[in-house]
C-alpha cells in the first residue's frame, strides 16, 4: 500500500511517499514546497534512487503546491508512482472529519478516534471512544502503531 503523508504549514508543504508491505515500510520519496504565496517559491522533490528535482516559481496557494507535488510524484523522469491510483488512504472507507484535527468514525462499531495537535505542548493528543475502555484503548493503540510506521 502506497501512502502519501502531507504536513501543511502556513506557507509550506512537507511530504513523504511510503510503501507499506507486510509490516515493512520503504521510503519512495520526500520533499518540501516552501514560501507558498510569495514570488520566490520552491519545490524540492527527492525521489529515492533518482536525481533531486527542483522547481523555482511562484506558488500562489496550497492547492497549487499540492498539484505540483502530485505532478512530481507521477512524472516519468523523477516520479516514484505511475498513477495516483497507487496511493491508498488507510481509512478511506470510514467517515473522516478534518475539523480541529482528524476524527475517524467507525460507524459499524460505534467507535471513533480523534487526533489533534496540542496548542500548549509539542504533542499530538489522541482521544478514543468505544463500548468499553479496553476497546477505546485498543483503537488508540492501533492509530499510534500506524503513525509510528509512517514516521519511522
Amino acid at each position: 500500500m502506497v501512502i502519501l503523508v502531507l504536513n501543511c504549514g502556513s506557507s509550506s508543504i512537507k511530504y513523504q511517499v511510503i510503501d507499506i508491505c507486510d509490516g515493512a515500510h520503504t521510503l519512495l520519496a520526500k520533499g518540501i514546497v516552501e514560501r507558498i504565496g510569495l514570488a520566490e517559491s520552491d519545490l524540492v522533490h527527492k525521489p529515492v534512487g533518482k536525481e533531486v528535482f527542483k522547481l523555482h516559481q511562484p506558488i500562489a496557494d496550497h492547492t497549487t503546491g499540492i498539484r505540483l507535488v502530485l505532478e512530481a510524484l507521477t512524472n516519468p523522469e523523477h516520479g516514484v508512482i505511475s498513477s495516483l491510483e497507487e496511493v491508498k488512504a488507510v481509512y478511506a472507507a470510514e467517515d473522516v472529519n478534518t475539523i480541529d484535527g482528524v476524527k475517524i468514525s467507525f460507524e459499524a462499531k460505534k467507535e471513533w478516534v480523534h487526533l489533534r495537535r496540542s496548542n500548549t505542548e509539542p504533542i499530538i493528543r489522541i482521544y478514543a471512544e468505544a463500548a468499553t475502555a479496553e476497546a477505546a484503548d485498543a483503537l488508540a493503540q492501533q492509530i499510534i502503531a500506524i503513525a509510528n510506521k509512517i514516521i519511522g
